[in-house]
């Protein structure tokens, strides 16, 4: 049951990031933001992501905080 749960956040973690990174690339033109290619985001770190998404929450809120303090 909490291997589910955790999956289960995992997965709702990485649409997240998925739904804010479609959002930032389309509109790029309007905030200074270089969207990543589809080589940086694949299926592959998406299911990293869901395995790890503890680590990866920390390494997007870094980032996130990080590029916004410029």
């Amino acid at each position: 049951n909490y291997i589910m749960w955790y999956l289960f956040i995992g997965t709702i973690f990485t649409f997240l990031v998925d739904v804010i990174n479609n959002w930032l690339s389309s509109n790029a033109h309007r905030i200074d933001y270089i969207p990543p290619t589809d080589e940086d985001w694949g299926m592959v770190e998406r299911i990293v992501s869901i395995i790890l998404w503890p680590f990866a929450m920390y390494v997007f809120i870094a980032a996130f905080y990080k590029r916004n303090k410029k």
